[in-house]
């Protein structure tokens, strides 16, 4: 046609005008549309991971075997978030297995915590939807809702444990009651949650079980239960995956958790990581950021007990015992500067190639087939 610039810019200016009077503030210019923003888990190496932490106003999930960390690192998630937003938080405990004395350990605030624990999967996804609508439907009758923007984080845990209203108290039987009826539900319940969570500012997790793929040759070695509904929907999925065990002598210390960031629709997806779960206390966040830096490959081993760092103006400085690493560099004001320079390897390093789309290796997991005699992994972070 043949027009200049001008002339467009004034022709998006007034159709912008009359879709405004029909249809509100849904047809915006791209310049205008709300960049994503990301609240932090409180765990720096599955943050910086993620692209920030998790993203608001998102629906995201999180998968993998049993006790790899999945709630505990969801309860961690809210505890941070209490501590950066007044608004409460909800859990949505379909499992009915939420132990609110751990909780409290990882620092919930439990006077800002919702807990739901609805009999059936229509119930506990309608709870859900109803917290970020202004307004909802029930039995006829039109509900102002008086918490909406009033809740930061919801958590849903989990997905594998909704049972629909069809089968909530018939015989338990192989087949599992009515076939796909959670995964339909879940399909169809998400897609309503979009616009919603977005204007709500809410941020929803969904904790999946996964089941082994059994009788496929071919293609991954795991599904998550109850359909694809959830993992299209989400703009992050984290996967958890338990690594070798930390002994104190005969005593369990921690355990290694290998993450990955299968999806990010907000940032690079397919980062790979390891971090340290200890006992009672759930991931340790100074553990977290020791090992990011000793795996960053700044330090260099000395022997078994001692490290070196080498610092932006050639000093070299001597560290004994990987406890002290970050107390140490602290001290000298190097911290800083040594986070700085790991995060800038591991963006190098991820650039040379694709190694974050491997799979986690689930035949190595600690307490899964074959574990004992596999060889281990070299973690990439």
């Amino acid at each position: 046609m043949g027009l200049t610039k001008e002339e467009i810019a004034k022709k998006m200016a007034k159709m912008q005008e009359k879709m405004a009077k029909s249809y509100g503030d849904t047809v915006v210019k791209g310049t205008e549309v709300e960049r994503v923003s990301f609240f932090p888990s409180g765990i720096a190496s599955i943050d910086r991971a993620l692209g920030g932490g998790w993203a608001v106003g998102r629906l995201c999930s999180i998968y993998g075997y049993p006790s790899a960390g999945k709630t505990t690192f969801l309860l961690q998630s809210i505890a941070n978030m209490q501590k950066i937003d007044p608004r409460a938080c909800l859990y949505a405990d379909a499992e009915a297995s939420l132990d609110l004395d751990y909780a409290q350990r990882l620092g919930v605030d439990l006077d800002r915590l919702i807990v739901v624990q609805a009999d059936t999967a229509e119930n506990m996804t309608t709870i859900l939807r109803n917290y970020c609508l202004e307004e909802y439907e029930e039995k006829g009758k039109t509900i102002k809702n008086d918490m909406f923007g009033c809740i930061s984080l919801a958590v849903l845990d989990s997905t594998n444990a909704l049972v629909p209203a069809a089968d909530y108290g018939k015989e338990v039987n192989r087949t599992g009651g009515t076939m796909a009826g959670t995964a339909g539900l879940l399909s169809n319940w998400v897609k309503q949650m979009y616009g919603p969570l977005r204007k709500s500012g809410m941020t929803l997790i969904c904790i999946e079980q996964v089941r082994d793929n059994v009788g496929e040759l071919y293609g991954p070695k795991i599904k998550v239960g109850n359909g694809w509904g959830v993992a299209f929907a989400a703009s992050q999925r984290l996967e958890l995956v338990k690594g070798q065990n930390i002994m104190n002598k005969d005593d369990w210390a921690g355990q290694h958790i290998k993450f990955k960031v299968v999806k990010n629709k907000c940032a690079v997806p397919q980062i790979k990581g390891e971090t340290i779960m200890s006992p009672g206390r759930g991931f340790d966040a100074e553990a977290d950021e020791a090992y990011f830096l000793q795996e960053s490959g700044l330090f260099v081993r000395l022997n078994n007990i001692k490290w070196s760092y080498t610092t932006n103006q050639g000093e070299v400085i001597e560290i004994k015992g990987k406890d002290n690493i970050i107390p140490t560099l602290k001290e000298k004001g190097l911290y800083d500067e040594a986070v700085a320079n790991a995060k800038r390897l591991t963006v190098e390093r991820a650039n040379k190639g694709p190694k974050g789309s491997e799979e986690l290796d689930y035949a190595n997991a600690e307490g899964e087939e074959g574990a004992k005699n596999a060889p281990d992994e070299e973690p990439v972070v």
